[in-house]
């Protein structure tokens, strides 16, 4: 026994950004590591616009994520039926 993890903090006060960010810190779109050709017409400019693209939807889901507590996690887990 004595195995396992143990909060520091009460469910109500974590949420599912605070143990996102605890297990795995950094952006959570990345673009390809490879650099396009620039010579490319797409290549050129894919970067700039997907960049922006990510920043947004990475906007929205630490939104998410910074709304839900793991106390509500646990309501959910323990509602679902049987």
């Amino acid at each position: 026994m004595g195995a396992g993890w143990s909060l520091a903090r009460d469910l109500e006060s974590m949420t599912l950004l605070d143990v996102y960010e605890a297990v795995e810190p950094g952006p959570l779109f990345a673009l390809h590591r490879a650099t396009p050709d620039p010579g490319c017409v797409v290549g050129h400019g894919i970067q700039p616009a997907m960049q922006r693209i990510y920043d947004g939807v990475e906007e929205a889901l630490r939104r998410e994520l910074a709304r839900v507590t793991l106390e509500d996690v646990l309501q959910d887990v323990l509602a679902a039926p049987r």
